[in-house]
């Protein structure tokens, strides 16, 4: 899969590439092997794999593959859980309709929906035609790529051919857009948005505040006057 045809899109909850099947084969060959490069061929017996935070969202996330499945999307990495420990095995799925539950909201979860589109264009609708997201990755190489999606989307934070990383720089501002946030926190961004400024102006007891008011006689249109052209 080459790097200009790739982009994520929204919080850990999707990923498109370039069209086509050689595109699709060649994305999954290569995760499924950086997946076993991370946690081993058996994934549950790794440990730098977390398990999901309680049963609730257990439950939630086991739903959104079984939904997957029954609407004919094809598994194509993982898919197996354990309730006891609330494990679920890093899962890719592609070839899923529009309506499948895991394309409907944010995943927080070790799940990947697959997307294909055929031009950037393509990828930047689809991306408009949902609410904004907290952040939007992409992986390019193409710099004409990279602007048109930035030029042509919305996000609360954009990071280029990485992800996440954005949230841990404190000099950069970071939460969402509308739908997915509003404010922005870290360093004098958080200071600023947490604070309630209070303005204060004080007007000395002897000044020229006074030509402000009526009447309005020929000297005061000269200052008006004065005012408007070199001001």
């Amino acid at each position: 899969m080459s790097k200009k045809n790739s982009l994520a899109i929204g919080q850990s909850s999707l990923y498109s590439i370039g069209h086509g099947n050689k595109a699709i084969e060649k994305f999954i060959d290569e995760l499924s092997t950086q997946l076993r490069l991370f946690f081993t061929e058996d994934v549950s017996t790794s440990d730098s794999i977390s398990r999901v935070v309680n049963e609730r969202h257990f439950k939630r996330l086991t739903q959104h593959i079984e939904d997957a499945k029954s609407k004919n999307a094809t598994i194509d990495i993982g898919g197996k859980t354990n309730a006891e420990d609330y494990f679920i095995e890093p899962t890719v799925i592609s070839n899923l309709p529009e309506d499948a539950l895991v394309l409907q909201e944010e995943i927080f979860g070790p799940i990947l929906p697959v997307k294909t589109y055929s031009t950037i264009g393509d990828a930047i609708d689809y991306i408009n035609s949902k609410e904004k997201p907290l952040a939007l990755y992409m992986y390019s190489k193409s710099k004409k790529n990279i602007n048109s999606i930035i030029k042509n989307t919305r996000a609360g934070s954009t990071c280029i051919n990485n992800n996440v990383i954005q949230y841990s720089n404190h000099n950069l501002p970071f939460g969402g857009s509308n739908n997915s946030g509003i404010g922005k926190a870290h360093g004098l961004f958080g200071f600023q948005e947490f604070s309630n400024m209070r303005s204060v102006m004080k007007q000395h007891t002897k000044g020229s505040i006074e030509l402000l008011f009526p009447p309005y006689n020929t000297l005061k249109q000269k200052i008006v006057d004065f005012t408007i052209k070199w001001f």
